[in-house]
């Protein structure tokens, strides 16, 4: 049962990681085709870099969650938290703002949806950190045969693996 409710939670970390990095990428590229900002004269770079800072963190938080729950790397959740705060940073203040501004629906949803996932995402990130923690603390105690055992059987001490 724990095991499953484990596997069930790493998976959708996964999932979540992977949507926060696509809504990333919907929405900078939605911001590319609105008209919230027409300039016929924009250059390519202003446009790449739009999709770097919209796009990257949310491949940070998918990274994060693809080390974390397939990989089994701890931290993995560092590129979470890091990659969540820069989607908290850029879309809740920045975009949210402009399609507020502009009054466009499709990115006032899109971006609420993406702060939706990273919360989800990081609080899921949270939780499997600390079940794999848990689950670590509890093998660490091994029992060394004969050797912490008084003559009625009572544990004496134990050994942790090195």
């Amino acid at each position: 049962m724990i095991a499953s409710l484990r596997r069930v939670l790493r998976l959708t970390q996964l999932c979540g990681g992977v949507g926060v990095f696509l809504l990333g990428v919907g929405l900078s590229l939605h911001f590319r085709m609105s008209d919230c900002c027409p300039n016929p004269h924009r250059k390519i770079w202003a446009d790449a870099f739009v999709f770097f800072l919209l796009a990257f963190p949310g491949f940070l938080v998918a990274l994060g969650s693809f080390l974390q729950t397939i990989k089994y790397k701890q931290w993995g959740l560092m590129l979470v938290l890091l990659g969540a705060l820069g989607v908290i940073y850029f879309i809740a203040t920045s975009l949210a703002f402009l399609y507020m501004y502009t009054e466009d629906n499709w990115g006032q949803v899109a971006g609420a949806t993406d702060l939706l996932l990273v919360s989800m995402t990081l609080l899921l990130g949270l939780i499997n950190a600390i079940l794999k923690a848990r689950s670590l603390k509890e093998s660490e105690l091994v029992d060394v045969p004969n050797k912490s055992l008084d003559r009625s059987g009572v544990r004496l001490f134990s050994v942790r693996k090195t």
